[in-house]
């Protein structure tokens, strides 16, 4: 078993015979930016949630408030939610970062289940990560979970060195760890690390036919040489 890093990591590889185990990354600092906001969304009601930044902006909703157990035959029904929810919140809704300006509307909604600790001492929650428009991810999310430790974090339920594993619907896990406080313009915001296992999806070629008369080969000139 190894890990390889550099001298100041924020990506961490754990390898072992030769393949990748799990990655851990750092984040950029998340900041809860906006607490107990709400919207009234046709055909699902007034929906609660909290805003927080973790490298986009993220609304984060209670599941168990919409009756979300957060499993995989849900999908279709938390895509619809989301859809919903993100075109009505929209209208209004903050989209400045302190040092970034203006970053657009928001892009993501994470769906928060019930947080556990089992006998081992874990801590764990369901969670599923919806992006705009009609996607859940098949992961809980790196940005996803370091939103969730920095809403955890600035409740004070989590503190360094505590970790939360997110479950996506899938059955997808991910560590993330608190690491430290620091600031973001005026607001309190938390570091943390996620970690998790890659899974290799697919190998495509593209392939361009010069001879092709619609084929714009300008831009190609330097990498095909004389």
């Amino acid at each position: 078993m190894h890990c390889h890093a550099g001298p100041e990591w924020r990506e961490r590889a754990r390898t072992a015979e030769g393949r990748v185990e799990s990655i851990t990354t750092q984040g950029e600092p998340a900041y809860v930016a906006e607490r107990e906001l709400s919207v009234e969304v046709p055909d699902h009601g007034r929906v609660g949630f909290d805003l927080v930044w973790s490298g986009a902006y993220y609304a984060m909703i209670p599941s168990g408030a919409h009756g979300f157990e957060l499993t995989a035959d849900e999908e279709i029904a938390l895509m619809a939610f989301g859809d919903a929810f993100v075109r009505t919140a929209r209208p209004g809704l903050r989209q400045e970062h302190p040092s970034l300006g203006d970053v657009g509307p928001l892009p993501f909604v994470h769906f928060m289940g019930r947080v556990r600790t089992l006998e081992d001492g874990t801590v764990e929650s369901r969670s599923a990560t919806y992006v705009h428009p009609g996607a859940i991810c098949r992961s809980p999310t790196g940005t996803g979970t370091s939103a969730r430790l920095a809403l955890l974090a600035g409740q004070g339920d989590l503190g360094p060195g505590d970790t939360l594993e997110t479950i996506s619907p899938r059955g997808n896990r991910f560590v993330g760890t608190v690491l430290g406080e620091t600031m973001v313009g005026d607001f309190p915001a938390w570091d943390s690390t996620t970690t998790g296992s890659a899974r290799l999806m697919a190998r495509s070629t593209l392939t361009v036919d010069l001879d092709d008369p619609l084929v714009d080969a300008s831009d190609l000139e330097g990498l095909l040489g004389p």
